[in-house]
């Protein structure tokens, strides 16, 4: 049985090539295909969901208000959990 003469230098180069290739195509879908497909931004457009002020308190620790559908709740969020605080009312438009 004879040996294999296999120059794995062109095989390694081959593959080096082929990962640049498929992490470049990753980074162009990611960064410039993905934000501009339709379905994310009309997903968006359309949500009933606002965060109108948030206070950072500590750390990671923030208070949010939230307006959902006309409704306000202040919500307190942390690392490991949110937490409902007190439903504030709903909003009142003022016209001038």
């Amino acid at each position: 049985m004879e040996p294999s003469n296999i120059d794995f230098t062109w095989v390694f180069l081959k593959m080096i090539f082929a990962m640049v290739a498929v992490i470049a195509l990753a980074i162009v879908i990611l960064r410039y295909v993905i934000p501009r497909l339709s379905f994310s931004r009309a997903q968006n457009a359309r949500s009933d969901l606002k965060i109108v002020d948030r206070i950072p308190l500590e750390g990671r620790k923030n208070l949010y208000l939230v307006q959902i559908e006309g409704r306000r709740f202040l919500v307190a969020s942390t690392d490991h959990q949110v937490n409902l605080i007190s439903e504030l009312g709903p909003v009142h438009e003022t016209k001038m």
